[in-house]
């Protein structure tokens, strides 16, 4: 299936996208939060500022300590700018993106116990999950710039090229 996005530009494939964004919300997003010695709940958490403590090294000779903080702190600038990303997804009883995200990927809640919070029926559920993943990995494109952290995945899986695409004209020939 193919989405037109009007507000970025971009044609994605909605399910592999989202099944690409799901696996790094699941595995990867925890992965920074482990290496900035965060837990989810500091994300959450009303004493989070949003970005990394600058720290510098007690004892210049000590490089080897000095190039772990700066993994810590790499770390930590990748969780934030996933968490700020969840954070910008739209929130309305019509596109419950944020509330989803946070709870599945955040609070770690099964889909069943999300359904009822956003209010909707095992397939709309699904669908609705499926448009936030997409919409995160939109909005991670323009954070990743804004937070100068490039080194994200770009999660967007632009659709494969099918034979209806190749623009032939009505009499078989390609069109110029």
């Amino acid at each position: 299936m193919e989405h037109e996005n009007l507000d970025f530009g971009l044609s994605i494939d909605m399910e592999k996208t989202a099944r690409r964004a799901a696996g790094f919300l699941k595995y990867t997003f925890p992965e920074y939060v482990k290496g900035a010695a965060l837990s989810l709940d500091d994300l959450s958490g009303q004493l989070f500022t949003g970005m990394p403590a600058s720290h510098s090294a007690t004892n210049s000779q000590e490089k080897k300590l000095e190039r772990a903080w700066n993994r810590v702190e790499q770390n930590e600038l990748k969780a934030v700018t996933v968490y700020q990303t969840i954070i910008l997804c739209q929130k309305s009883p019509t596109y419950p993106y944020k509330q989803i995200l946070l709870n599945k990927f955040v609070k770690r809640l099964p889909d069943w116990r999300i359904q009822p919070i956003v209010g909707y029926s095992n397939s709309q559920y699904y669908l609705k999950r499926r448009d936030a993943l997409c919409e995160f990995a939109e909005l991670l494109e323009a954070k990743k710039v804004k937070n100068d952290c490039f080194d994200l995945p770009n999660l967007i899986i632009e659709p494969e090229k099918s034979k209806s695409d190749d623009y032939r004209t009505v009499s078989g020939h390609l069109s110029d």
